[in-house]
């Protein structure tokens, strides 16, 4: 007489997700915050760089490149392992929302990329961040008028005001550009997904805290390193 054999533990749903999820997940946080930290800080009043020579918005673009490779890694090892079951919360309302709130995570962090990607090529700050044809780029000072002709492949003079309106670059070559011209639009996109991302993220700290220490279901243990089965 045949026996069922029971499937092996390995096939059920394991407790903690894949550890290179787990470090990718805790690398998307340092690197959103360190993105939002060294935003903007060129050609201010009082703006520093953490580097000599090297001023926040490089480090921004630079951070923000390799957050895309991180998302893009992220997903991948998402869709190629196996993760815990669902956490419920004990309502399909709260359930969906969670569900929901996870992908608008992704959507809008590559939206910010996506808009500041667009905002670094049209200024040229992502070819002066990586030295991309340095020689030709001309430097100006702080709230100097570029001569006629001066200005290179994607830059725009000013229309009007805004930070940087009188149509002057910033210190160390960073344009500010004016509300008549379309990239002050995109670059108020770009900071009004940011703010967007911010909240969601405000929303999965929250809900994380929630499942933690009200349903004690130990959620913020399946995000960390450790025995996944048995």
């Amino acid at each position: 007489m045949s026996v069922d054999v029971a499937q092996p533990v390995a096939a059920s749903a394991p407790k903690r997700y894949h550890p290179a999820l787990v470090a990718l997940h805790w690398l998307t946080l340092i690197l959103i915050l360190g993105v939002y930290l060294l935003r903007g800080g060129e050609g201010r009043e009082g703006g520093s760089s953490l580097i000599p020579n090297l001023p926040n918005l490089n480090l921004h673009i630079i951070l923000g490149g390799i957050l895309f490779f991180v998302l893009v890694a992220r997903l991948i090892v998402r869709w190629r392992t196996k993760h815990p079951a669902w956490a419920d919360t004990g309502s399909a309302f709260l359930n969906k929302v969670g569900e929901l709130t996870h992908w608008a995570l992704y959507l809008f962090m590559f939206g910010m990329l996506v808009t500041g990607l667009v905002l670094g090529l049209q200024g040229n700050r992502i070819a002066r961040t990586f030295g991309i044809g340095g020689s030709s780029l001309p430097q100006f000072s702080q709230g100097q008028r570029p001569p006629q002709g001066q200005f290179q492949p994607g830059q725009a003079p000013q229309f009007g005001g805004g930070e940087g309106g009188d149509g002057g670059f910033r210190q160390g070559g960073g344009f500010g550009f004016g509300r008549g011209n379309p990239l002050f639009i995109l670059g108020r996109l770009h900071g009004l997904v940011w703010i967007l991302l911010a909240l969601l993220i405000l929303l999965h700290i929250g809900a994380a805290f929630y499942h933690q220490f009200f349903i004690k279901d130990n959620l913020l243990g399946r995000m960390w390193f450790g025995k996944r089965y048995g």
